[in-house]
This record gives C-alpha cells, sequence and structure tokens, in this order.
C-alpha cells in the first residue's frame, strides 16, 4: 500500500475511494489478486503500479475485527 501510495502521489493523483482488493482466483496453495484505490486521473505505470478498471458491478463487503 506504501508503493502504491507513493506512485499515484508522486503523479499528482489523489485517492477517489477506499482501498480494495479483487481476487481473480484462490486456490488453496497461492492467491491471485490485486490491491487497489480509485484515483483522481490517469495513472501512468511505475514499477509495480499499474492503471487497471474493473466494470461496474454490485459488491460484497466485509469487515473482520480480530486477531490476524
Amino acid at each position: 500500500m506504501q508503493e502504491l501510495m507513493a506512485t499515484i502521489r508522486e503523479q499528482g493523483l489523489e485517492p477517489a475511494g477506499p482501498v480494495y482488493s479483487f481476487h481473480f482466483r484462490m486456490p488453496s496453495d497461492t492467491f491471485d489478486m490485486e490491491v487497489g484505490i480509485p484515483v483522481s486521473g490517469e495513472v501512468q505505470p511505475a514499477g509495480r503500479v499499474i492503471a487497471s478498471e474493473l466494470p461496474a458491478t454490485a459488491v460484497l463487503r466485509t469487515t473482520y475485527h480480530g486477531p490476524y
């Protein structure tokens, strides 16, 4: 998250919504996911940070309170 936030701020962008994670697949031995944040403009690729777009859809959100 630090890398993501530093990159968007270096590009003069600001967060435009909450941080999210998107799981492409989640088998038992590995995770294939992305972590992102909506931003106020277009992101230029920098290191591991790339722009992506999720299609509009309904989502489910949960918050876990407890130990890791």
